[in-house]
């Protein structure tokens, strides 16, 4: 699956998408990159410039009415679920390897009957996106993500919690 494709199926309709370029961590704001774009083909454009000049490219996952800033409150619609699994082998609450990640994953989908998902290699984690067939309302997402970070909770699964409610946050393409 190709990038635009990728985007178009998990990114929601609206009048603009973000993208975050970080350069080294983007630990100073020289390094730190946060443009609003029109639409999906101008997105990826820049996607794939920034990853060609070396930056760390993320999108953010809810489409905005507006300019602006990358808030929650300010996200339209999200088109779809997500997780972030993380990798650590030196903290619990992380699983020491993408292997034993997706195993989990792959447990928690069998255990729920859920689709499979597409998967993301984070660099250091694995990133697992759930496409909804249609945009729906940040709204309306914000009840079901809700439900999907306690199941998440309930069943073991470990996945960063406050990225799965958020529909402002950034994921890697």
């Amino acid at each position: 699956m190709d990038t635009h494709e990728f985007l178009s199926s998990v990114l929601a309709r609206g009048n603009y998408y973000c993208l975050l370029q970080l350069l080294d961590g983007g630990k100073d704001a020289a390094n730190r990159k946060q443009t609003f774009y029109g639409s999906i083909d101008d997105l990826v454009v820049a996607a794939k410039q920034a990853d060609n000049n070396g930056w760390d490219v993320y999108m953010a996952m809810g489409s905005f009415a507006e300019r602006g800033k990358r808030t929650n409150d300010r996200v339209q619609n999200v088109k779809a679920l997500f997780l972030d699994l993380d990798i650590d082998d030196d903290d619990e609450r992380k699983y020491p390897s993408q292997r034993e990640a997706l195993n989990g994953l792959r447990s928690f989908c069998k255990e729920l009957k859920l689709p499979k998902p597409f998967i993301v290699n984070s660099g250091r984690g694995v990133h697992v996106h759930w496409a909804l067939k249609e945009s729906v309302p940040k709204d309306e997402w914000q009840i079901v993500a809700t439900r999907l970070k306690a199941m998440v909770k309930e069943k073991g699964l470990l996945a960063d919690h406050a990225v799965t409610s958020d529909a402002a946050r950034v994921l890697r393409i």
